[in-house]
């Protein structure tokens, strides 16, 4: 019961602060919202393989070129299935040898879409397909050059949440300094001294602070989520794997801030420090843009090294390619792991210089 009152007291201190609170849970939504705003207008990428060559199939091309919606490319098959595997797009199409003639003669098209397994995109291009080579074979225009709305709007969708996810797992950080700035300021201002003096155990209290550090992020996630679910129209497809892979990475950054304040000297120095590494490990983890095989390998060695880094990759993969959780088991126990170990070195320090004291 004692244990409650105190984490609950810890958490009463952080929500005081309700201006870095709303800025905390505020940002990631609003930084998403913008990001949105640019992906109006935007046209889908579609690769086509032409290993026809052939008038017709070149003018299928230049048909399927004309639909605003969507921007066309020119690629070989094997480039298609490359930047699929390495998610650089979502979808290609392939003009196998015989298409024109396939058309004219009112055979089955020769033409294949490529996707990834997880990827619908490629069966909502599908319709669009097939008007054009209808249009071809009746040698008119296509009956309505529409744009692929339902395509646009759900690959906006998708990079709104990836923005969204990223921008949550940066500005968690900012969320676990919040938590942790109560025992900066006691210790600075003399109340820990205090505090010393009452019955309550040093182990209890620096727990109900960690605690509360942990459950004051938790809060944090939730809020963001349940807004984006109404502000952003962004739908968490599965929550069970994502709330498993967000809590762990939350016991990382508790962990690894809790190193930070045993050599912390002031409140002020804390919030710089943590400013700066929230931005560092936001550009280097992927929060702003994926880290892919396009960014030089010194980068993605560093990247592999901030636990923000793994987080969007296994958010990525099973909120959006439907992998499984089990796939990213190794990530997140690495994660959890390096949460509880940060955690316990940094008790032991704090303890350690507590009592030199």
């Amino acid at each position: 019961m004692q244990m409650f009152i105190m984490i609950t007291k810890q958490l009463r201190l952080m929500l005081r602060n309700r201006t870095a609170m709303l800025a905390v849970m505020a940002a990631p939504i609003l930084l998403a919202y913008l990001f949105s705003l640019s992906l109006d207008g935007g046209k889908t990428p579609v690769y086509v393989a032409d290993a026809d060559q052939s008038a017709n199939s070149r003018l299928f091309i230049a048909r399927l070129a004309d639909h605003s919606g969507i921007s066309v490319s020119s690629a070989s098959e094997a480039e298609i299935r490359t930047k699929i595997g390495n998610s650089e797009i979502t979808m290609g199409l392939v003009l196998d040898r015989g298409f024109g003639e396939s058309v004219v003669s009112g055979m089955t098209p020769r033409a294949r879409v490529l996707q990834s397994a997880s990827n619908e995109d490629g069966a909502k291009l599908e319709p669009v397909i097939a008007e054009e080579i209808g249009a071809l074979a009746k040698g008119t225009s296509a009956a309505s050059p529409a744009r692929p709305a339902d395509i646009t709007d759900s690959r906006k969708q998708e990079q709104t949440g990836q923005r969204l996810d990223g921008f949550m797992v940066m500005f968690l950080w900012f969320a676990v300094i919040q938590g942790f700035r109560t025992l900066v300021d006691e210790r600075e201002n003399g109340t820990l001294q205090r505090l010393l003096g009452t019955p309550v155990s040093f182990a209890k209290y620096l727990l109900s602070k960690t605690v509360a550090s942990y459950l004051f992020g938790i809060l944090n996630i939730a809020v963001i989520l349940i807004a984006a679910t109404y502000a952003l129209d962004i739908r968490v497809a599965a929550i069970g794997p994502e709330a498993l892979i967000l809590a762990s990475y939350l016991l990382a950054l508790t962990g690894i801030v809790m190193l930070f304040v045993p050599f912390v000297k002031s409140h002020q120095n804390f919030t710089v420090y943590g400013s700066a590494i929230t931005a560092l490990t936001g550009i280097l983890g992927g929060s702003f843009f994926p880290i892919d095989a396009s960014a030089p390998e010194w980068i993605r060695a560093v990247s592999r090294c901030i636990p923000g880094y793994w987080t969007m990759q296994s958010l990525n993969s099973v909120a959006y390619h439907a992998d499984s959780l089990r796939s990213h088991l190794l990530p997140v126990s690495l994660l959890a792991g390096t949460g509880a170990a940060g955690i316990l070195i940094s008790c032991t320090m704090i303890t350690r210089k507590m009592r030199a004291q």
